[in-house]
């Protein structure tokens, strides 16, 4: 007899093509907790007692999209091992990303010529003459060294006719001359209505009897990124999944090559501004949730023709410490703050970064004690903005005006 541990094991997955058949062929391997999943189904019975005898049965309400639940957690990880990529590939939570928040624009860049000029002001990106300018477009995120030889991120909200890319929030100091302009891939809340759904492997350690369970049409429901200038950054996602069938396998040792963002810390590049004021944070936590319908379809296996997104909210909360130039808040006002920007990374490939380019302030707590200092939570989501210049030959989809962004660079 053998037993089969349920923290020891493998995660992977897939992106699907068609909901209620799981996908096939070469899996990617997770850098995540190797959790159980949850793959209690309900029952459909009569609604009414069957009788047997002395004893009988109570009616059952069944659920058509089922209870399988996945959860995974692991560390943040930038796009790419090896630097700069012209084309960013799209990697894991990218892609969750992309289906929880709607839409992923990715923003290219020629690799022979999407150079700096000298940099004439810290709130544009001065690009040189002779680059291709159909790269660029407004809402995407872009990173250069500075004059110190550190990357900050801009995002930006024009593309103007002397090859210049006008800025939501300023870099520290000005562009180097002939800096790579980094590509980036950009999540960002759309309209979008049909989410991307995975199957998900989950392997256990024993390769005889219940060792693989396989997860399909598996739709992320809520994500939350943690952030501490002491800790290792780290994200999760939920997942609400349409089947999950048991097989045999065996596991096998797994590579991961994708580099890990560091800890929020200045030496890491970290920066989170308020307009462009950095400002004193700690405890950063972004929240996502989206609220799913199922589409009913009795020719469909399970009963489900699709999951459809009805809703969708972003919020960002953090402790902000107060000093002679913050002031605690004691009432929302109902107006707009000044764009919100956090950059962690300092590594082509390794860089996250959060924008919310017309906060509104939707909750305030009280007054704490942090450390010695009086800090104050502040939770933040997006409203209408309409701020950026959109440009015409930006790829679809245009992440122009959208409220909430999360890149990777």
């Amino acid at each position: 007899m053998s037993y089969n541990p349920a923290g020891i094991g493998s995660i992977s997955f897939q992106a699907q093509t068609t909901y209620g058949t799981a996908a096939s062929g070469s899996m990617t391997a997770l850098e995540c907790d190797a959790v159980l999943p949850s793959v209690t189904r309900e029952l459909f019975t009569k609604d009414a007692i069957i009788k047997q005898g002395h004893y009988y049965f109570a009616p059952v309400d069944g659920s058509q999209h089922g209870s399988n639940e996945l959860s995974i957690s692991m560390p943040l990880h930038g796009y790419s091992s090896t630097g700069h990529q012209a084309t960013p590939t799209a990697h894991a939570e990218a892609l969750f990303l992309q289906s929880l928040m709607g839409s992923l624009h990715t923003a290219t860049k020629d690799p022979s010529n999407s150079i700096t000029d000298a940099g004439a002001s810290t709130g544009t990106i001065n690009v040189d003459g002779a680059a291709t300018m159909s790269h660029f477009a407004a809402g995407q995120a872009r990173a250069v060294t500075n004059a110190a030889g550190v990357y900050n991120v801009g995002f930006v909200t024009a593309v103007d006719g002397s090859n210049d890319l006008t800025l939501l929030n300023n870099l520290a100091s000005n562009n180097e001359v002939d800096s790579p302009i980094l590509s980036s891939l950009n999540c960002f809340l759309s309209t979008v209505v049909a989410p991307t759904f995975f199957t998900f492997e989950w392997q256990g350690l024993q390769a005889t009897g219940f060792s693989k369970v396989v997860l399909e049409g598996c739709v992320p429901t809520s994500c939350e990124i943690t952030l501490d200038a002491k800790a290792q950054p780290m994200i999760s996602f939920a997942f609400m999944c349409n089947s999950a069938t048991t097989t045999t396998g065996t596991i096998a040792d797994q590579s991961y090559t994708l580099p890990i963002i560091p800890a929020a810390i200045g030496a890491n590049g970290a920066r989170m501004m308020r307009g462009n004021n950095e400002i004193a944070v700690s405890g950063l936590t972004v929240s996502i949730e989206a609220t799913h319908s199922a589409a009913l379809n009795h020719n469909k296996s399970q009963g489900v023709g699709a999951m459809l997104c009805t809703d969708r909210t972003a919020t960002a909360t953090f402790t902000e410490l107060l000093d002679s130039s913050t002031d605690a808040t004691s009432a929302i006002s109902g107006a707009d703050a000044s764009p919100l920007m956090l950059q962690i990374g300092n590594t082509a490939g390794a860089i996250f970064a959060m924008c919310i380019p017309a906060p509104q302030l939707l909750e305030i707590g009280e007054l704490a004690d942090q450390e010695g200092i009086i800090g104050q939570a502040r939770t933040y989501g997006g409203t209408n903005y309409t701020g950026d210049t959109a440009t015409g030959g930006a790829a679809s989809p245009d992440p122009a005006d959208s409220d909430f962004r999360i890149a990777f660079l």
